[in-house]
């Protein structure tokens, strides 16, 4: 089984608890992160994979270059962490901090892994989720199960025409849907 995880803040969250229970079954577990000390909580929380985890230390986007990344005072590890730096200040962080961070197209990614099936993929990527998909060439990987966080699709709190066409591409590649807790949609075949 190969997941990949995008956005593992503290690694605090329903992945944890389905690779850690999974782990045998575990080929490979990518984790990305733009943020060090999530990429730092990562290695730690999932040590027992060994070799299995392939930590990856960049933001994630629909293309690739360098990008601003920006994180509330004193949380080098927040949940609201984005390249949005609008996003951070809409979560009411009145301090933010920013540093620059190499940004890679997720289909370059899956490529450079040499990737053809993901058995799980999650995003939470605080705003640039529903882009990441709508931009994902499907055609050269096989996913499942996605799940991702579609409460920003539009910008900070705003679901609107982004996630309809989103929505729309899922289904039209066979997807069915079905919301997942408060924020996020899960999409599988």
């Amino acid at each position: 089984m190969v997941i990949l995880q995008v956005g593992c803040n503290n690694c605090q969250d329903e992945v944890k608890d389905f690779v850690l229970a999974a782990q045998e079954k575990i080929e490979k577990f990518i984790v990305i992160d733009a943020l060090p000390k999530s990429i730092d909580c990562a290695r730690q929380v999932y040590s027992e994979l060994g070799p299995k985890l392939i930590p990856i230390t960049c933001a994630v986007g629909t293309a690739s270059g360098i990008i601003p990344f920006y994180f509330p005072e004193a949380e080098e590890g927040s949940v609201h962490a984005s390249a949005s730096l609008e996003h951070v200040f809409q979560h009411r962080h009145e301090k933010v901090y920013a540093f620059y961070s190499p940004v890679v197209d997720l289909n370059n990614i899956i490529k450079s892994l040499g990737l053809s099936k993901i058995d799980r993929l999650y995003l939470d990527m605080e705003g640039w989720d529903v882009d990441t998909l709508l931009h994902l060439d499907f055609a050269a990987v096989e996913i499942p199960f996605i799940e991702f966080e579609y409460t920003h699709s539009d910008g900070s709190f705003t679901v609107g025409e982004k996630y309809s066409k989103l929505v729309e591409k899922l289904m039209s590649l066979g997807y069915g849907l079905a919301k997942s807790g408060e924020y996020n949609l899960r999409a599988t075949k």
